[in-house]
C-alpha cells in the first residue's frame, strides 16, 4: 500500500494532453520510475544500509573470534532465557553477538511493518526502522545481545500489532488469524504470558465490528494455547517441576522473608547523584519515543476513517502491552518490548510533517512579497 500524506495537492495536469514523445526517446520520469519500483526499493534498502554500517564491525569481530575459538557443544556456561541459554551453550558469547544482530534486523522489520500498517510513508518507516537498528549501539535502547529472548518477544508483539491493524483497516479476518498465530509464538517465547492474545483480541474487537466472531473466538483459542505452553514448559522443559508438588510456605513466612530481603537491599544500596542522573538520562530516549507514539496515535485518530480504526487498535494493544511490561520487574526487558512499538507508531508523524514544513515555508515567504497597490 502506498501511503499518502495529508494536504497533498491534486495533480493539476491530470487532464492535460500529453505531448508526443519522439521515437527513440524515453521520458525521464518513466526511466527513473520516481513514483514506482525504484523509489520503493530505495526506502526499503535504507534501514538495511544503516544496519550494515552499524552492526558490521561487531559482527566481523565476533565471526573472527568465533572462528579462532573452540566452542564445545554443551560445554559453555548457560544462563538467561531459552534462546540465550542455548546460544551460550553451543556458540558461546561470540555467537550471542551474531544472534543479537539477527534479532536487531528482525526488530527493524517489525518496526517497518507497523509503520506501514498505520499508513506512514516509506521514508518515515525507513527512518524509524533505522533508529531501531542504531539505537542500541548508542545506548538509546537496550541491546538485543543482552536480552535476546525479551528482544525477540518484542519483535513478535510488534508484528502482531501490525497484523491486527491491517485486519481492522481492511476488514480481513486472514490478517487477524496471522495476528493470533504471532501471539501464540510470543507466548512460547515468554511462557505464562497470556496477555498477548488478550491484546490482539481486544484491539480487534474495539476497532472493528465487521470481523464477526473472529476476535472473540481467536482470543479464546489463543488463551488456551498460552496456558498450555506454560504448563508444557513446566513439565517438559524444567527438571525441577516436581518442586511444585511440595507444600508452599505460609503467607507469614513469605512476608517475613520479603521484608528481610527489602531491608537488606536498602542497607546495601549505594545511591549517589551520578547514579540517579545516569538512571534519569537512560530514561530520556524511552520517554521521547513514547511521546512520539502518543503524537502518532493522536494524528491517526484525527485523520479519521481507516486510520482512526488503526489508532484505536494500536492504542488498545499498546496499552495492554505496557500493562504487561509493568509486571516484568526488569526495566530493560520492558523497553525491549515497548521501544519497537513506540517507534512504529511514531512514524505516523510523517503523514503531516511535509505539509507542516511547506506551510511554515509559505508563512515565512509571504511577508517578503510586495503588496499589491491599488
Amino acid at each position: 500500500m502506498q501511503a499518502d500524506t495529508v494536504f497533498s495537492k491534486p495533480n493539476a495536469d491530470a487532464g492535460a494532453p500529453v505531448a508526443p514523445v519522439p521515437p527513440g526517446h524515453v521520458r525521464l520520469s518513466n526511466a527513473l520510475k520516481l513514483d514506482g519500483t525504484y523509489t520503493a526499493t530505495f526506502w526499503r534498502l535504507v534501514p538495511i544500509l544503516f544496519g550494515l554500517a552499524a552492526w558490521l564491525p561487531q559482527i566481523w569481530q565476533s565471526v573472527t573470534a568465533f572462528a579462532k575459538s573452540s566452542v564445545i557443544a554443551g560445554g559453555a556456561a548457560a544462563s538467561g532465557g531459552f534462546i540465550e541459554a542455548n546460544v551460550l551453550r553451543f556458540l558461546g558469547a561470540d555467537g550471542l553477538v551474531l544472534a543479537g544482530a539477527a534479532i536487531a534486523a528482525l526488530m527493524a522489520y517489525s518496526v517497518w511493518a507497523l509503520a506501514r500498517a498505520i499508513g506512514a510513508p516509506r521514508w518515515a518507516a525507513a527512518s524509524v526502522a533505522s533508529i531501531s537498528l542504531i539505537a542500541p549501539l548508542f545506548g538509546l535502547a537496550p541491546s538485543p545481545i543482552n536480552g535476546p529472548d525479551d528482544a525477540l518477544f518484542g519483535c513478535f508483539m510488534t508484528l502482531g500489532i501490525a497484523a491486527v491493524i491491517w485486519a481492522v483497516r481492511r476488514d480481513d479476518s486472514n490478517c487477524l488469524m496471522i495476528a493470533f498465530i504471532i501471539s501464540i509464538i510470543a507466548g512460547l517465547l515468554r511462557p505464562g504470558a497470556i496477555w498477548p492474545a488478550i491484546a490482539i483480541g481486544l484491539a480487534a474487537l474495539a476497532a472493528n465490528r465487521k470481523l464477526e466472531e473472529g476476535p472473540i473466538v481467536g482470543m479464546l483459542s489463543s488463551l488456551c494455547w498460552a496456558p498450555g505452553l506454560y504448563f508444557a514448559n513446566k513439565i517438559f522443559g524444567s527438571s525441577d517441576y516436581v518442586d511444585t508438588l511440595t507444600p508452599t510456605p505460609s503467607a507469614l513466612e513469605t512476608t517475613r522473608d520479603l521484608a528481610a530481603a527489602n531491608l537488606a537491599a536498602a542497607d546495601n544500596a549505594a545511591l549517589s547523584l551520578p547514579t540517579i542522573l545516569s538512571g534519569l538520562l537512560s530514561g530520556i530516549p524511552f520517554v521521547v519515543f513514547g511521546l512520539g507514539a502518543i503524537g502518532g496515535l493522536v494524528l491517526l485518530f484525527l485523520l479519521g476513517k481507516g486510520r482512526r480504526r488503526a489508532a484505536i487498535a494500536a492504542g488498545v494493544a499498546t496499552l495492554i502491552s505496557a500493562l504487561g511490561a509493568a509486571g516484568y520487574g526488569d526495566y530493560d526487558a520492558a523497553r525491549l518490548l515497548l521501544v519497537p512499538i513506540f517507534l512504529g507508531l511514531a512514524a505516523a508523524i510523517g503523514l503531516v510533517l511535509p505539509a507542516l514544513i511547506a506551510r511554515f515555508k509559505t508563512r515565512r515567504e509571504a511577508p517578503s512579497e510586495p503588496s499589491a497597490q491599488a
